[in-house]
């Protein structure tokens, strides 16, 4: 990214409208989106190796497990159709991370 800095912004309660907007206002020029999410872990195991389980075997798997925890964090970067990140008028790129998820 020419050699520019990826700054990560961290998004909490006390900030999320401001960036929310921020966000809005780049939609029309980054118009791509890619979405990252964390859960704390793993509830259900496959008792075959994962390699072997058929590709409809390990969405099941994965589906269990997402809709059995709880989001932890969640990150959104958004670019234009080059791939370029937003710099908001700085000489960094941004992307966002959401923080504070409920743990319960």
């Amino acid at each position: 990214m020419e050699g520019k800095l990826i700054v990560v912004r961290k998004l909490y309660a006390y900030n999320l409208r401001a960036d929310f907007s921020i966000i809005e206002q780049n939609l029309a020029t980054y118009r791509f989106i890619a979405v990252d999410t964390e859960f704390p872990g793993t509830i259900f195991r496959s008792q075959e190796p994962y390699h072997q389980l058929s590709p409809e075997e390990n969405y099941q798997l994965m589906k269990e497990n997402v809709n059995s925890l709880k989001l932890t964090q969640l990150g959104l970067t958004l670019s234009d159709s080059s791939g370029k990140l937003p710099n908001l008028v700085t000489d960094s790129y941004f992307i966002w991370e959401f923080q504070s998820f409920e743990s319960t």
